[in-house]
């Protein structure tokens, strides 16, 4: 195997096993969720794929990113 690869994947196993959760609470939006944990909007999309933005549900268990980067000039939480 190469060893970037190698990196990448190691990297890549590190970051879902450290992945944590947050429960949706009546009134979360996806946007608020983001700027709570201190990440993005994007970020917490990426994170979630398949879960529907404009319809959370109370009690879904949404992954947080483990590692918030907001994209340059762009703000916590803001959707481009």
């Amino acid at each position: 195997m190469r060893p970037h690869l190698l990196t990448a994947l190691t990297l890549l196993m590190f970051s879902l096993a450290a992945a944590t959760t947050v429960t949706v609470q009546p009134g979360d939006t996806l946007t608020r969720l983001a700027v709570r944990h201190g990440t993005t909007t994007q970020a917490m999309r990426r994170a979630n794929p398949g879960v529907n933005p404009d319809r959370l549900w109370v009690g879904t268990a949404l992954r947080l990113p483990t590692a918030p980067h907001p994209e340059p000039g762009q703000c916590a939480g803001e959707t481009p």
